[in-house]
């Protein structure tokens, strides 16, 4: 009955009636869902989109869209250990060859509060692999840190959304590199019970 009435409104509705049931269903869906995590576990796993783009030495890379995996153990005190992957296909401008950008990072979470919105600082260090199609392999590793929040939309699930600066030394065969990654993430994360 209620499916059927979604339809009708939808498909043979009115504007404004349209707008007044998304609302009303928006409402319903905060207040019922965005819930405090009481029932989140310590252990955590995800994963997601990032948009990653490249400062300095390797400015002339565009930025690009890529994926995300994150784990970690929370403690009770709101500060997590964690691990962190990512990958991204890019092009570089000023050689026109593919290039493949490979991360992971391993360092502490600090999150403040205990509601539906908790925000965060995080540090440690990262270990980097761009490959550039036909030219060269440049690795390196270095520091980062971010910042960003967890929605939790039900007891042991949250939104994840953050951003990180990465700073590293990267060096290949002929070359040494100074390189900056700017990173975007937004991300589902799964709380384990305890």
């Amino acid at each position: 009955m209620w499916f059927d009435f979604i339809l009708e409104v939808f498909f043979n509705g009115n504007k404004v009636m349209r707008k007044s049931l998304v609302s009303k269903l928006l409402g319903l869906f905060l207040i019922f869902s965005l819930t405090p995590p009481s029932q989140a576990g310590n252990w955590y796993v995800g994963g997601g989109l990032q948009g990653v783009s490249f400062e300095d030495d390797l400015e002339v890379i565009d930025s690009a869209v890529g994926t995300t995996f994150s784990g970690g153990y929370h403690s009770d005190g709101l500060i997590s250990a964690e691990l962190l992957a990512g990958s991204s296909y890019h092009e570089d401008a000023f050689l026109d060859e593919d290039v493949e950008h490979y991360s992971v990072l391993g360092g502490a979470k600090f999150s403040f509060g205990n509601d539906t919105f908790q925000p965060f600082f995080s540090a440690g260090i990262s270990l980097n692999l761009v490959d550039i199609d036909h030219f060269d392999e440049i690795t390196g590793a270095g520091f980062y840190w971010g910042v960003g929040g967890d929605i939790f939309v039900a007891d042991r699930h949250a939104i994840n959304i953050g951003y990180r600066s990465n700073k590293w030394d990267g060096e290949s065969d002929d070359y040494d590199f100074d390189v900056r990654t700017e990173t975007l993430t937004i991300a589902y994360t799964y709380h384990f019970l305890n």
